[in-house]
């Protein structure tokens, strides 16, 4: 059995010149998908595994099914404005016999333009953790608010709050403007939760795969893998996931499960549970996605660190580190 203990989830890589910062909510300690290079191929050529699709019939003379999945979770999650789900997350890292489980709350909220314009913007509230199999009380919460991130250990009073979306540039209104970053996006954040991926977004970096149903699936669901592809140029992965296979339910195309490994054999459990669909108030919305810092007085360290351009003492996050 794997030892436990309570490691944090976000971890940062200081150097002299480059300030890297992992938005490790849930997280592998995969990095975040590169920017493929000029000449990658952005939509691949059909790719099915052995056996067929879901139903295990094969493609031939039909669409790829696994590009129609896509299609069919890119139009689902256009429609979406507000997810919430339980969550139950495992890291497993077995070159240093460690695992870590943790329970908690997911909000999330899409990019919105009505009536005024919002980024998309998510909580993760972690309330348990399981230590030698034991569950205890382990609050920590994680929140991005379009702008910043916040990280939040109720337990020691601390506070950290990272912008890691670059501030309007003179001449522009918003650089964080809908759609400029998401750190749920596959390939821009390391967390992979799939909802309103778009079809060439996932393509350019990933080979995309309907896998048939096994016994051991989450009941009523399609099961999608995606491996990375390689840089035209380098031949180096354009992600250090090595797989991630993601479980939608057959009916709302939501997730239930993702299932990634990096290039250090790490592997990262996510299971969603109880979802709501546009439930969540302005109200809720507000108080959830909120990344003030906790008010002077109460025993709180806080750290507020502002953005920086790469290369100039920090910037956006671009690897994870393993603790």
């Amino acid at each position: 059995m794997l030892a436990t203990r309570p490691a944090p989830l976000y971890h940062v890589n200081m150097k002299p010149t480059l300030f890297a910062v992992t938005l490790s909510l849930l997280m592998t300690a995969c990095a975040s998908a590169q920017t493929p290079t000029p000449g990658t191929p952005t939509t691949p050529a059909s790719t099915s595994p052995a056996g067929g699709g879901a139903s295990g019939g094969g493609t031939s003379g039909g669409a790829d099914p696994a590009i129609t999945l896509l299609d069919r979770l890119e139009a689902r999650g256009a429609k979406l404005k507000t997810y919430q789900a339980h969550v139950t997350y495992t890291r497993e890292q077995p070159l240093l016999g460690d695992q870590q489980i943790r329970t908690g709350n997911l909000a999330y909220q899409s990019s919105q333009t009505d009536p005024t314009p919002t980024p998309a913007r998510f909580a993760v509230r972690f309330t348990k953790l399981v230590v030698n199999e034991a569950l205890r009380d382990h609050p920590r919460n994680y929140i991005f608010d379009g702008t910043w991130l916040a990280e939040v250990d109720p337990e020691n009073k601390q506070f950290i709050r990272r912008q890691v979306v670059a501030p309007p540039k003179p001449g522009q209104s918003d650089s964080a403007a809908p759609g400029s970053y998401d750190p749920l996006q596959l390939g821009q954040g390391p967390f992979p939760l799939p909802l309103g991926q778009k079809r060439e977004q996932v393509l350019a970096i990933f080979h995309a795969v309907l896998v048939d149903s096994a016994a051991d699936d989450p009941a009523d669901t399609l099961h999608l893998k995606l491996t990375p592809r390689t840089d035209g140029k380098t031949g180096k992965p354009l992600s250090n996931f090595t797989t991630v296979n993601i479980w939608y339910d057959t009916t709302t195309l939501l997730p239930v499960k993702i299932i990634t490994e990096d290039d250090s054999q790490n592997m990262t459990t996510v299971k969603l549970a109880d979802a709501k669909v546009d439930q969540l108030t302005a109200e809720q919305a507000a108080e959830l996605f909120d990344t003030a810092p906790p008010a002077t007085g109460g025993g709180w360290k806080v750290e507020i660190k502002p953005y920086a351009e790469e290369g100039v003492g920090g910037g956006r996050a671009s690897r994870s580190v393993t603790p």
